[in-house]
Order: C-alpha cells, then structure tokens, then sequence
C-alpha cells in the first residue's frame, strides 16, 4: 500500500493549517507549548533556562498552499530523526531567513550556518538538527513540493542564496512582503500571491533561468506578486514606480515592461485605485463630503481630475455612484435581509 501524504499541519501542528498567533509572557510555558506543536516532527530540547531566554513567539498563517511563519527563539536544539520523517511524511520545502542570530544546521548530513547573509532553502522530509546557541528572529515558508515541481530524487536536500545576490534579494523582498503586508491583504488576495511566489521560487531556484520558458514564469510570478502588493496598499503613497521597484529589486526597464500590458505602472494603480472607489462609493451610506473624503483616501487630492477620470471609466458621477447606495436602501426597504455590499 503507497505512503500517504500529509502535509505539515496534520503532523502534530508544527504548521498549523488556520491562522493562529501565539505569544507567551512567561517564557518556560512558551517553550512547552512549541515543544507540544513540535510533538511527531521532532524533537525540541532548551539549552538555556527558560528564564534566561527571550521571549518566545510563533505567528503562522496561511497564504493559498502555502505557510508563512514568523518566529522568536531562546538557545534550543531541535532534532528531527529517520523515525520522525517514517511517522510524518511532508512534501513541502523550507526557505528559511534569520532576521537576527542564526542556527548551526544539519540535514540529511550536510552540515551549515543559517545565518542572515542567505537565504537557506531546505527539504522538510529529510532528517535534520537545528541548535540555536543565542537568541533568534527568522521567517520561514513552506511551500509545496507540486508547487514549484521540486522532486528530491533529482534537486539538492540543500541550498542557499545569499541575501545580496539579485535572486537573493528578489526572494527576500517576496518573503518580507509576506510578512509585512499581511494585515492589509485581502483573503481574495492569498492564492495570487502564494502562486506569485511559488512560481518566483520554481523559476529561480528549481530550473534554468536562462530557458525562455522559465523566465516568462518568472516575470508572470513577480508581476503577480506585484500586482497583490498593489492591491493591498491602494491606501498608501508607495506606489509610484520607483518605490515599487525599490521594494521588489527590479529596474525601472524590468518594471515597463512588467506592466506594459497594463499602460503602464502609474496607469494601472489609477484603474485599480478608481474601481475601489467605485466600490467604496455604491457600498457606503452616503453623508457630506464623502466623496472627498473617498478621493483624498485613495490620493486623488485633485477632486476635479478624480471626477473627471471616474466619470471617463464608469460613465457616472461620483456622486451618482454615491446614490446607488440609496437606490439600493429603497429596493431593500421591505425586506429583513442585509443589503449586499458587492
């Protein structure tokens, strides 16, 4: 009979599959708590006493088929044996970033410094042994197997990128924006950036950037990634082309073409911040001045421009959008049921 599959979440909740956060005062209850979501995949064992430590945290949560993980060490070894990997069989893949400190590594007998010059990529069925000798902050992602088409019979248990290198820092952008933004994105928003980032990773790491094939995967995904930052930020004033290319690592060239289809960066982000007015306006209840206050909040700071721009896409005022909310109050009127906001 073949092994089954199972993915990180059902072996002990090493990575659970909702979104939790868990933050302890006293680090000892901390440190036991780890040790119980560990239970299956390994085994975790403190090197200091808890109260010499920092405090310990964990955040994961989940983006499409993909795991994010945020977390915040004292000295602890973690040690995942031949019988572990038997017991849980995981087809997923680690990048690993330390953000402060770093562990000595050993997987599948390969020995190395996870430190924070590089980004350490790693396969999770493999027998490994972490020590970290002093206090750590790192974010890791766990991706799957089928997407980014690893297969370990053929791709190395180990790699890392250094953090400096264009892939490295494409790579560290992507997984930094994970981290930063995930407040702001919408849960519309996580399959397209955790299949913007498989794909970055699946073209970056696991085939030859030089083949054409893989280099239209490659800036399809970062477009992607691009686009779901886009979307989660429409608020912010970082969104002009050379923030964007700053934050992603690309030039400006890089960053035309990208968005060539599109009209271009500045035309794009327009497009997507009028539609989100459009929405905001026919799902709100209407009082004065807010339609100002709509614009200004979306950077239309020119409210002739915003109105004449809303009225060229939609061929309505804004007011008029704005009144669709009443309309929509009046058909409703009769009835005990929520009036639908999309």
């Amino acid at each position: 009979m073949p092994r089954q599959t199972v993915p990180p979440q059902a072996t002990g909740t090493f990575i659970p599959g909702d979104v939790q956060n868990v933050l302890r005062k006293h680090k000892s209850a901390a440190f036991e708590r780890w040790a119980a979501q560990l239970s299956g995949f390994a085994d975790r064992t403190l090197i200091s006493k808890p109260e010499d430590s920092q405090s310990w945290s964990l955040s994961t949560w989940l983006l499409g088929d993909i795991h994010v993980k945020e977390i915040s060490t004292g000295c602890e070894e973690i040690v995942r044996r031949p019988s572990h990997v038997r017991q849980s069989y995981s087809e997923y893949v680690a990048l690993h970033l330390s953000l402060h400190g770093g562990r000595h590594a050993i997987v599948d007998d390969q020995a190395f410094f996870m430190g924070p010059g590089e980004i350490h990529i790693h396969d999770l069925n493999r027998p490994l042994r972490f020590v970290t000798p002093s206090p750590l902050s790192a974010l890791a992602v766990f991706v799957p197997y089928s997407a980014i088409g690893y297969d370990p019979s053929k791709h190395r248990t180990t790699t890392s990128i250094p953090v400096q290198s264009p892939t490295g820092q494409m790579l560290r952008n992507a997984m930094m924006a994970m981290r930063v933004d995930r407040e702001q994105m919408q849960e519309s928003d996580a399959p397209a950036v955790a299949a913007g980032f498989s794909g970055l990773v699946r073209g970056l790491i696991m085939h030859d950037v030089s083949d054409e094939k893989v280099q239209h995967l490659v800036a399809d995904s970062r477009t992607q990634l691009i686009k779901a930052f886009i979307e989660s930020n429409l608020t912010g004033t970082d969104l002009d082309t050379t923030s964007l290319c700053r934050r992603f690592c690309v030039s400006r060239a890089t960053m035309y073409r990208l968005f060539a289809e599109d009209g271009g960066v500045a035309h794009y982000v327009t497009e997507r911040r009028l539609v989100h007015a459009f929405k905001q306006l026919r799902t709100t209840a209407p009082h004065r001045g807010r339609v100002k206050e709509i614009a200004e909040s979306l950077g239309f700071d020119d409210h002739s421009h915003f109105n004449r721009l809303f009225r060229s896409k939609f061929h309505l005022s804004p007011s008029e959008a704005l009144g669709l909310w009443c309309e929509n109050q009046s058909a409703h009127a009769q009835s005990a049921e929520p009036i639908p906001c999309a």
